[in-house]
């Protein structure tokens, strides 16, 4: 007998006033590229500073997956070239997320074993029109 074993990488968005790194607004529906800053573009001598609603709310999210909650969270520079990444290089979680080995039980279903929950930037996205690619970082 074959038994199979699927990960699922899940991203949610936090309804959070300002973005994780920085003060701008965190809103999709506004003019492209109104709401960002040098520290969103990743300029040089800008320092990002943490959201502390951001924070809460990844908690929250540990706490609602039953993770066990690491007592010093870190955050890592993953680097890599996209083109809605203007500083080529994504603030995230990878050695010491905020949850890890959490477990979601659920009536009539298998248990969902959580590996980690983190908290991560995500800079930009891509907006395509016809032949024509945007990058919008808001």
């Amino acid at each position: 007998m074959i038994e199979s074993f699927i990960g699922l990488e899940i991203h949610i968005q936090l309804l959070t006033k300002t973005k994780v790194f920085c003060n701008c607004k965190n809103e999709f529906t506004h003019v492209p590229n109104s709401h960002v800053c040098p520290v969103c573009m990743g300029y040089p001598g800008v320092l990002p500073v943490l959201n502390e609603e951001a924070v809460r709310k990844a908690y929250i999210v540990c706490r609602a997956m039953n993770c066990h909650l690491n007592k010093k969270a870190v955050f890592d520079r993953k680097n890599y070239f996209y083109p809605d990444m203007p500083k080529n290089y994504q603030i995230s979680q990878f050695n010491s997320p905020f949850g890890v080995k959490g477990l979601i039980e659920m009536e009539g279903v298998p248990k969902v074993r959580i590996h980690d929950a983190h908290l991560e930037e995500d800079a930009g996205k891509l907006v395509h029109e016809g032949m024509t690619s945007y990058c919008d970082y808001n």
